[in-house]
């Protein structure tokens, strides 16, 4: 699996346990990833419409040098 689709479940997972309750009641506007000290990245997601937020944990792909 390459770093896009382990991306996109990574958010998956996420959206679908951890934030259940706010995607129930809000629209994603979009997803913007942040690299956070090289294999790290952090994503977060402006609701459309609204002042809310997700921030979602870090997301460190498989085989990431992580020493």
């Amino acid at each position: 699996m390459d770093i896009g689709e382990q991306s996109v479940d990574h958010l998956n997972k996420h959206i679908d346990e951890g934030f259940s309750e706010i995607m129930a009641n809000y629209v994603v506007d979009y997803v913007q990833w942040l690299e956070e000290d090289g294999d790290v990245y952090i994503a977060y997601a402006p609701m459309l419409n609204t002042n809310v937020i997700a921030l979602f944990p870090p997301f460190i792909p498989t085989g990431a040098n992580n020493t």
